[in-house]
């Protein structure tokens, strides 16, 4: 819930705000509950990710677990890599449909196989993507293994028997509300991107380089005067291209280049 309201706080601008996906949509499910934050360094996404290249390759589905006689067994399947359900997410069309909010410009991200699918948003000028678990996974998976827990051994196995999941617990909501976010973490980093050749999150960014123009615009009889020493003779008055012609000719200087100079100042303050 902290991460959510921080979240919400820096991209909607109120902590209390909840995310949908598609934007504006009326529809309760379309309300992001139980959310997976992708938060990309600044070193990579630098000033923003630029729209439609992104893609993201996922496991829906958590490793299968034994099923003995028709029934499940007690089998961990929380930190196995997944084998089956995987899918690409992606913000393709998000050109056609251009929002923005407290947080910048965003746009809708897709399941690749059916486009008209929406399963979160993502946030271009802070290079963050929120998907919505419930949508991007198969979140009525049977799981089971141990996660951490307030107790006398400091954990516990989820869907274990003799405990309140026994052979029953789900993805959403009892590993999501049960484990830590170390659990979470890891379970998603380890088991629903894999970590073989085909593992892959893709986008190109975006590197604005800013430039100033200034104008410095110059009257006819203006800065036609030299503070150069060679500018005068040695009676004060201007030398001019023709001798003797100093009472009737004009000063012939002009501009040949303007420097601009930044002056920083730093102030040192000294404590005692």
């Amino acid at each position: 819930m902290d991460n959510y309201r921080q979240f919400s706080q820096l991209l909607l601008g109120d902590a209390d705000s909840q995310f949908i996906a598609p934007y504006g949509s009326a529809a309760t499910n379309d309300k992001i509950d139980a959310a997976f934050f992708v938060a990309f360094k600044r070193l990579f996404a630098r000033d923003q990710i630029k729209r439609e290249s992104f893609a993201m390759r996922f496991y829906q589905s958590a490793s299968l677990t034994r099923v003995d006689n028709g029934s499940i067994a007690e089998f961990p399947n929380l930190y196995k890599t997944s084998e089956l359900g995987v899918s690409v997410y992606t913000d393709i069309g998000s050109s056609n449909e251009k929002f923005t909010e407290f947080g910048g410009q965003f746009g809708n991200i897709v399941d690749a196989a059916d486009t008209s699918r929406t399963v979160g948003l993502m946030f271009y000028d802070r290079g963050i993507a929120i998907l919505d678990l419930e949508k991007i996974t198969s979140a009525s998976q049977f799981v089971t293994g141990t996660i951490d827990a307030m107790t006398p051994t400091g954990f516990t196995v989820l869907g274990a028997v003799g405990t309140e999941t026994a052979r029953k617990s789900k993805f959403i909501p009892d590993f999501i509300v049960s484990a830590s976010i170390d659990n979470v973490v890891d379970h998603i980093c380890a088991t629903r991107f894999s970590s073989g050749s085909q593992t892959a999150i893709t986008f190109q960014n975006t590197t604005n380089i800013n430039s100033t123009l200034i104008f410095c615009r110059a009257a006819a009889d203006e800065f036609n005067y030299s503070s150069n020493p060679t500018f005068t003779d040695a009676n004060n008055r201007i030398v001019v291209i023709d001798p003797g012609q100093e009472d009737t000719q004009q000063t012939f200087t002009f501009v040949t280049s303007v420097g601009l100079y930044t002056l920083m100042i730093i102030f040192l303050l000294l404590l005692n």
